[in-house]
């Protein structure tokens, strides 16, 4: 199964590829105009990888923070079609206690007859030095094993590896094929493997009483930015997760499936939020795979995310996941408890996919922040294909 496919990449050529000769082609940004998304939408169609319309416009035009910073390389010609993209998604981020605008590399790709001509890393610089007048701090992103030799040897990358997975089994099945083992599998009955955590709160009651509950969120306000706030802790460089980014990521997001889209869920206690957390479950990649895409609690209250998370993990086993995920560094105040939820450090060895994170600073003073991974604050809210 492949759980994570980044789209930070140049794609590989479709099955028949002729050449166009070297032409004249037009480098410009990408224009709020009617248009740009279906030339954006035809180029990756044509080269094998559609996107939906509505998922580019979200994407682009959608942004929260109002930026647009992609480039194309245009071909000649009356219909304008596109020999290349690079694409990436501004974001506000938290920087040493100061939140600025950024930006994560994201839709990559050369068309198949326009390869060979180092457009990939000519679009790149155009789009980072628009990005930095504009005031963003950082480009980072999550490159995988065929794409990251050119981030971070010829853009200027550095390396936060390794991505950190977190994986929790919940069918039997899935840990005989990812050690290998499948010959047995018709020995192994393919059963669950969660058993729910002890709710701590669970139910109404709990040591805070009547006042304490798990509630749906169906829209995020100020008491999610507030919780963010507090949940944070030491981080020194995290994309910003107040109430307009969660429910641009989490509410708005267009999904195919109704059964994909996120469940959101929060402990509230008054009129505040205590812990947050976000799931999902998808079918992808020949697999049906759990998301924990969000973990947050305040300080001192890691009995209510662990009730949320051990909730999150019986709705996947509920809806047939057979693993769970979810991207966590070891000094993020979440770890210990979905270390206790049953997740471990998924082995790169096993993982099905080379996957790459890295950053490169525009602003020179704060390259050694940026590039130190203990500062960094990272979940599954920050991959772009989940």
């Amino acid at each position: 199964m492949d759980f994570h496919s980044s789209r930070c990449q140049v794609n590989n050529p479709v099955e028949k590829v002729e050449k166009v000769e070297k032409v004249e082609l037009t480098i410009r940004p990408m224009r709020r105009e009617p248009g740009e998304l279906e030339r954006f939408a035809r180029c990756f169609a044509r080269n094998g990888s559609p996107k939906r319309p509505e998922m580019l416009a979200w994407q682009y035009a959608d942004n929260p923070t109002g930026e647009l910073f992609v480039d194309f390389a245009l071909a000649p010609g009356p219909a304008g079609d596109l020999a290349a993209i690079y694409a990436t998604l501004p974001v506000r981020i938290r920087i040493a206690g100061q939140v600025a605008l950024a930006t994560q590399s994201v839709d990559t790709i050369t068309d198949a007859g326009f390869r060979g001509r180092g457009l990939f890393v000519t679009l790149a610089r155009a789009t980072y030095a628009r990005a930095a007048a504009a005031g963003a701090k950082l480009v980072y992103g999550f490159p995988n094993g065929q794409s990251a030799h050119g981030f971070f040897e010829r853009l200027g990358w550095t390396t936060l590896d390794p991505v950190p997975f977190l994986i929790r089994p919940l069918r039997t099945r899935y840990l005989v094929e990812r050690l290998k083992l499948g010959a047995y599998a018709r020995f192994v009955p393919d059963l669950p493997l969660f058993a729910s955590l002890p709710p701590i709160v669970g139910r109404l009651g709990g040591r805070f009483g009547r006042r304490r509950r798990i509630e749906p969120v169906t829209r995020f306000d100020e008491r999610a930015t507030a919780l963010w706030h507090a949940a944070s802790g030491d981080a020194v460089v995290a994309v910003e997760r107040d109430a307009r980014y969660l429910n641009w990521r989490l509410i708005d997001k267009p999904s195919e499936k109704s059964s994909e889209r996120y469940d959101n869920a929060a402990v509230v206690e008054g009129d505040r939020l205590t812990a947050f957390a976000s799931h999902c479950v998808k079918d992808k990649h020949g697999g049906r795979i759990g998301y924990l895409m969000e973990a947050l609690a305040r300080p001192g209250e890691r009995g209510a995310l662990r009730s949320l998370v051990s909730r999150a993990l019986a709705d996947m086993t509920r809806q047939g996941a057979d693993v769970a995920l979810a991207w966590c560094l070891p000094h993020s105040p979440s770890y210990r408890v979905l270390l206790a939820a049953g997740f471990v450090p998924f082995p790169e060895r096993y993982r099905p996919i080379e996957l790459h994170a890295g950053v490169r600073a525009f602003d020179a003073s704060l390259a050694s922040t940026v590039a130190d991974r203990a500062r960094w604050y990272l979940s599954y809210l920050d991959s772009d294909t989940v």
